[in-house]
């Protein structure tokens, strides 16, 4: 029998004859259905890269008979059972893939087998980021990052959250650091979230260190930040004229002459890495050099005789100290003649400000 089809099953009866005698035959013939392999469809035909892909296939049969799966990807195998089948595969690049069903009745006959390809994509890398530093209440701008997909900000959230197309703008009211993330989606596939860290630094507040803030006339005394670090420092004030340098970190201060007490302020000007600016105050108090006159009376005078010697000092309070005289008080001192001669008095005075002539 040739071309067959089931519906020539049946009881087949042959005869023949020779010499006028005749001889009969009889056959069953079966002429089994060939199956035939209706649908085959998988859950996604393009898919990232570690996604499982099921396969679903139907017979005409009912899937009585047996499937083989097979498939041209070389490194995964593929999980099935009777009309189901399962692959997962991790890529690097973009993979396209076949995956065949082949399928044989109960009764052996074996049914026209039905391919199906998939595409599976590599999940891109997160995108390139830069963090950020601001100082309080400067302006900002909307982050950027660096991919050759679709860029999902997530504003602070690291692992939910719904993707945004725009970049946040940092807000810098206070000082704080805060993270934003943002990945990249390629062929539908999403990276991982990059972290950007945004820095608001606080108003810088330099401290003014002097060595000594209370100077007499000629002292010298150095103003800095201590410890403190700065991009630069400018120092102004009018203390500023009196310095050695106004852009140096540790300029030296110089008293100069003052007929009262004077006071004098120092005020600087920083700017840090981050280009935040802040300033400080201080201030340092010059005392003028006190004064003295001294009389004596009588300022002749006989051997073996004595006489009186007065200090006025301006300003007045201080200890007064006498050489080659006898010292009554810090103003007034006696000197006894024990031979004929010119004797030189001294005298010496220290303010209640400290400052000595």
């Amino acid at each position: 029998l040739t071309s067959t089809t089931t519906a020539m099953s049946g009881t087949y009866t042959l005869t023949t004859s020779l010499n006028g005698c005749s001889s009969t035959a009889t056959t069953e013939v079966i002429i089994n259905p060939v199956p035939t392999i209706k649908t085959l469809t998988a859950s996604e035909t393009e898919v990232c890269s570690g996604t499982e892909i099921t396969f679903t296939a139907t017979t005409d049969d009912n899937g009585a008979g047996t499937a083989t799966w097979t498939t041209d990807e070389t490194t995964q195998t593929l999980t099935s059972s009777g009309l189901t089948a399962s692959l997962k595969k991790n890529v690097t690049s973009k993979e396209t893939i076949k995956v065949t069903l082949s399928y044989k009745s109960p009764d052996g006959c074996e049914a026209t087998s039905k391919t199906i390809t998939i595409v599976i994509n590599p999940i891109p890398a997160a995108p390139t980021v830069s963090d950020r530093s601001y100082c309080v209440d400067a302006p900002s701008s909307a982050l950027t990052a660096t991919a050759t997909g679709t860029l999902n900000w997530y504003g602070t959230s690291a692992t939910d959250g719904n993707p945004l197309a725009t970049a946040p703008i940092p807000s810098t009211t206070t000082a704080a650091t805060t993270t934003y993330y943002v990945s990249q989606t390629q062929n539908e596939c999403e990276s991982e979230r990059a972290a950007i860290t945004v820095t608001v630094n606080d108003k810088l507040t330099p401290s003014i260190v002097i060595d000594d803030s209370d100077l007499c006339a000629g002292q010298s005394s150095t103003v800095s930040l201590g410890d403190q670090v700065f991009e630069s420092i400018t120092w102004s004030g009018n203390a500023s004229t009196h310095f050695d340098g106004t852009t140096l970190d540790k300029p030296k201060f110089t008293a100069p002459t003052v007929t009262a007490q004077t006071t004098y302020t120092v005020n600087v000007s920083v700017v840090d890495e981050n280009q935040c600016q802040g300033t400080g105050t201080a201030s340092i108090v010059v005392f003028p050099l006190p004064t003295a006159t001294l009389t004596a009376s009588p300022n002749s005078i006989c051997n073996l005789t004595s006489t009186t010697i007065t200090a006025t000092p301006s300003p007045t309070g201080g200890t007064g100290t006498w050489t080659n005289a006898t010292k009554i008080d810090d103003v007034s001192a006696t000197f006894s003649a024990t031979e004929v001669t010119t004797e030189t008095i001294s005298y010496s005075y220290v303010s209640l400000d400290g400052c000595t002539i």
